[in-house]
This record gives C-alpha cells, sequence and structure tokens, in this order.
C-alpha cells in the first residue's frame, strides 16, 4: 500500500486527472453522494437535533446538488470570459468569490429552515466557512492535480498559436502545384487557420486544431475530430493529444513524465498509455 501511494504520488497530475475525470457524470455522482452521506451523518450546522436521518439525507443532498451545479455554471461562464488554457488555480481564484457571493444567501435561507430560527451562524459567518471550504477544496485539487476537464490544457499549449506564423495569402494553386487535399476536419476550420494539421488538442466539447496556418477551436468530440484527420500521418499521444508526423521533432522525458516536442518549440504530454507507440514510431527521448 506504502509503494502505491508513492507512485500515485508521483505520478504525471495529467494522467491521475483523466482517470479522475474519464467519466465525469459519475465522477460527480461519487461525490455527491459520498458528500451527501457524511453530512447526513454528522448533521453539522445545526441539522443533526433538528431533523431525522432521512430529512438530513434530503437537506444535506440539496445542499450539495446546488453547490455543483452552480459551480458547473460558474465555471463554465469564467472559462468563456478569460478563455481556454488558463492555469487551474487562476480559474478558481475567480471562481471562489463568485460562487461565496451566490451560494450562501441559499445556504442560509435554509439552515434558517432546518434549524427552526434558531440559525447557529450569521450570514457574515456563514460566508466565512463557505469561503474556507471552497479554499480548502483548491488546495486539496491543486495537490494532487484532480483538475475539472476543460480548465487547463498543456502548459504550453497557449503559445502555439503565437509561436506558428500565418500566411495571409497562399500561393495560387497552378497544374504544376495542384491544391492540396485536406481532411474533413480542415472544412471545419476559418479559412485563415487551414493548412497541414499539425496537432490536435480536446478541452470539454471543442478540440484545438492546429495548422501550419494557425489554430482555431471548433465544436467537436475529440473522438470525432480523430475520424475527421482522414490520411494524415501521426499518433495519438494522450487522451486528449493527437500529434501529426510532420509537427514532431523529437520526444524529451523528465522523471516519469513524457513529452513530444514540435518543430515549433511546444511540447505536448505523452501518457503511459501511448509512451510505446510514440518511442516506436519517433524513437525514444
Amino acid at each position: 500500500m506504502l509503494f502505491a501511494n508513492r507512485k500515485q504520488l508521483t505520478e504525471d497530475p495529467e494522467n491521475r486527472a483523466d482517470r479522475f475525470w474519464r467519466r465525469p457524470i459519475w465522477t460527480l455522482l461519487g461525490l455527491f453522494t459520498a458528500i451527501t452521506l457524511v453530512t447526513a451523518v454528522l448533521g453539522p450546522f445545526g441539522s443533526y437535533p433538528t431533523l431525522d436521518f432521512g430529512g438530513r439525507l434530503l437537506y444535506w443532498g440539496s445542499v450539495v446538488a446546488l453547490s455543483i451545479v452552480l459551480v458547473a455554471i460558474l465555471r463554465t461562464m469564467v472559462i468563456q470570459v478569460i478563455g481556454r488554457g488558463r492555469h487551474p488555480f487562476v480559474v478558481d481564484m475567480i471562481l471562489a468569490p463568485l460562487f461565496n457571493l451566490l451560494y450562501t444567501p441559499p445556504l442560509y435561507y435554509m439552515t434558517e429552515r432546518v434549524s427552526r430560527g434558531e440559525q447557529p451562524f450569521s450570514l457574515v459567518q456563514l460566508s466565512l466557512i463557505v469561503f474556507g471550504v471552497t479554499f480548502c477544496v483548491i488546495v486539496v485539487r491543486e495537490l494532487f492535480g484532480l483538475h475539472a476537464p476543460g480548465v487547463a490544457v498543456s502548459r504550453n499549449s497557449r503559445r502555439v498559436a503565437a509561436a506558428v506564423e500565418v500566411d495571409p495569402e497562399p500561393d495560387a494553386p497552378t497544374a504544376d502545384h495542384p491544391p492540396p487535399a485536406f481532411p474533413p476536419l480542415i472544412d471545419r476550420l476559418p479559412d485563415a487557420a487551414r493548412g497541414p494539421i499539425l496537432s490536435i488538442s480536446g478541452s470539454d466539447h471543442y478540440v484545438e486544431v492546429r495548422t501550419e496556418r494557425g489554430s482555431a477551436a471548433v465544436l467537436l468530440r475529440f473522438s470525432d475530430a480523430l475520424r475527421e484527420i482522414g490520411p494524415v500521418p501521426g499518433e495519438r499521444v494522450h487522451r486528449s493529444h493527437w500529434v501529426a508526423d510532420a509537427a514532431v521533432d523529437s520526444l524529451r522525458r523528465d522523471g516519469q513524465r513524457h513529452f513530444v516536442v514540435l518543430k515549433t518549440g511546444d511540447e505536448l504530454p505523452v501518457s503511459r498509455t501511448y509512451v510505446t507507440r510514440a518511442q516506436e514510431r519517433w524513437g525514444t527521448a
């Protein structure tokens, strides 16, 4: 058990988050069930003496469900405003005060009803408790790398668009140089970004397609994007990343972690599942 814990602590955070959020609905359902049961048994905020176990299950189930739904809505809104690829801690620091502001009043009202008018905390005290619990959740998630999907992509992906020069006027096709036959995925991109594919990265319901002329986000599942790559030679290196052969410069290893280095200088993580295939295709690090 000790060695298993050591392995888990030294594991690539990308892989750990992937496994934790492999099935988001089941993960959220498990968290909802566990937190609801624990709080129903302990009966905090004066719910233990005023409600039986069934009542506490209903009350705390409502409280936990409200928090999960509110966080999901606020996280989506924050990411839409500040953009994808931000560090999870930045997203959390924006999300925490918004969550506190919108969550504390209904929680205060629900606690007031359950405690039958004998409210154990003032609104300010309850707000501080909510902020403290939220901060603890953020710290635990940062320590163990259990970030929700869609918050951040690889550490260098934000530089891809800047690293690739955009050709505003492509060469006109001639008889000797006919226009290249691009895969179906290219048809989904804006004209300025259409070109040979370098890599594809999935995030939530979007994929970021990087080409030799730029990059663009497409509303498409990652698995569907892979089917639209067509005959472009390349390899999947991660649950959320695919790289074209023509874009690869080398492989790099950093302790237990592996990366594929693109010719643009950017890096994408290679998960353990795909390390062997990547080494066979592009050589060892």
